[in-house]
């Protein structure tokens, strides 16, 4: 396992670390990542730092006045 045992990255601080593998599939024909490709990785960053502090989507969203991101 690593230095990341855990799928959902690490905090280093205050800084949430989530390593993140490009596929070929991501890029465009230049090898750099596709601009529509970022905000999926931003949102995994964002799904996985809420999962290891401890919050659920759902308690984000309860009762209807729920937290919301953009």
């Amino acid at each position: 396992r690593g230095d990341w045992p855990d799928l959902a990255g690490r905090f280093a601080g205050d800084t949430h670390i989530l390593p993140v593998r490009v596929y070929y599939e991501d890029t465009d024909f230049s090898g750099v990542v596709y601009h529509a490709g970022y905000p999926r990785f931003l949102e995994r960053g964002r799904t996985d730092s809420l999962r290891l502090s401890g919050v659920g989507q759902g308690e984000l969203h309860a009762g209807g006045e729920g937290l919301i991101f953009a």
